[in-house]
């Protein structure tokens, strides 16, 4: 079964071809973080009710087995009074990326799909307007936001601070990294393992052993 799967979009983005979307094959490789508590989100009188730890709990002969009593019981707890985040990664926006970004997006996606269905001169025209508008509303987005990052910058603002923004401006996230790679019953978290595993995935994929006879027929005229 092959690790990654190829498939070529439907939009452009602003490219003179479509692009290859390459996701996983098998959902379980990709690794989701684990969820945790919202705390501020907890029904604490729930909680305190639940989370009754009783002498049986204790007396036992095995201390290990009295631990893991209590550990179950205030676990039992949060989850029934404490709401879980998502496992899945945050989508994070670049601070330019505001409401007029979106709609001037979603029209031109809306005008391409239209151009699409009906290649006329007229829709090719509406869509060729929108993209222009949606590129010159990020353009002024992206201008604004940076002059409110340099207004926001004092004497009192830490390197942490400055840093934390600069990276923000710039799409870049700690959470976005690859922390590990399952691969069948093998568990990559080694970057170099990582990177080995894509790059053999890649090349089985551009192997001779992966096109379709026609098209070997076809390349070997």
């Amino acid at each position: 079964m092959p690790l990654l799967d190829f498939n070529v979009g439907s939009d452009l983005y602003n490219s003179d071809h479509f692009p290859i979307i390459v996701s996983y094959a098998d959902s379980g490789g990709a690794i989701q973080y684990p969820p945790r508590y919202l705390f501020q989100r907890a029904d604490w009188g729930s909680f305190m009710q639940l989370a009754d730890i009783t002498e049986s709990m204790v007396s036992t002969a095995d201390i290990t087995e009295a631990v893991q009593n209590v550990v179950d019981c205030l676990r039992n707890a949060a989850d029934n009074t404490i709401i879980k985040c998502s496992p899945r990664l945050r989508k994070f926006r670049r601070p330019r990326w505001n409401e007029a970004c979106r709609d001037s997006r979603r029209e031109e996606k809306r005008l391409w799909n239209i151009f699409r269905r009906y290649p006329t001169t007229e829709n090719h025209v509406a869509f060729k307007r929108a993209k222009a508008l949606a590129r010159r509303i990020r353009r002024r987005s992206q201008r604004d936001s940076w002059i409110n990052f340099v207004s926001s910058i004092t004497s009192s603002t830490s390197s942490k601070q400055l840093w934390k923004r600069v990276k923000a401006a710039n799409g870049i996230y700690h959470e976005f990294s690859i922390p590990v790679l399952n691969t069948g019953n093998v568990t990559h978290s080694d970057p170099l393992e990582i990177t080995n595993t894509l790059g053999h995935a890649f090349a089985q994929v551009s192997a001779t052993d992966s096109y379709s006879p026609d098209f070997v027929a076809i390349k070997n005229r």
